[in-house]
């Protein structure tokens, strides 16, 4: 190995990895070399749903992130539509089946996982 160079981390990935395009797959690798699984792929048995586990957040800092990160496209700041709908989801009470994951490799992280409600209006 070169001087300066990292190990690459190999990883299991999740059909859903495996089938995004090259630059996001790079992306979410990356991501996901933080926590040394893929979260799609952590069992759940080793799921928390300890609410004490849960980080600490409050709804600005999740609105902050979602509406001021930048895209990875360009460099600007993009609302993110579709993250905001989500945390509205969650803010209207439409998740549930939450848990938590603490990787072994780095428990000051926290994954979150949720399932969210499908509702349908029939008149």
């Amino acid at each position: 190995m070169a001087a300066g160079t990292t190990p690459e981390i190999t990883i299991g990935l999740s059909p859903y990895a495996s089938n995004l395009p090259p630059e996001e797959n790079k992306r979410y690798i990356d991501k996901v070399s933080i926590i040394s699984i893929d979260p799609y792929l952590v069992p759940k048995h080793e799921k928390s749903r300890d609410i004490n586990d849960l980080p600490e957040l409050t709804s600005m800092d999740v609105m902050a992130y979602l509406i001021s990160t930048a895209s990875p496209y360009t460099t600007n700041n993009f609302q993110a539509y579709k993250s905001s709908e989500a945390y509205n989801q969650f803010a209207n009470g439409w998740l549930f089946d939450v848990s938590v994951y603490i990787p072994q490799n780095n428990p000051e992280i926290r994954v979150v996982f949720g399932q969210v409600s499908i509702f349908i209006i029939v008149s």
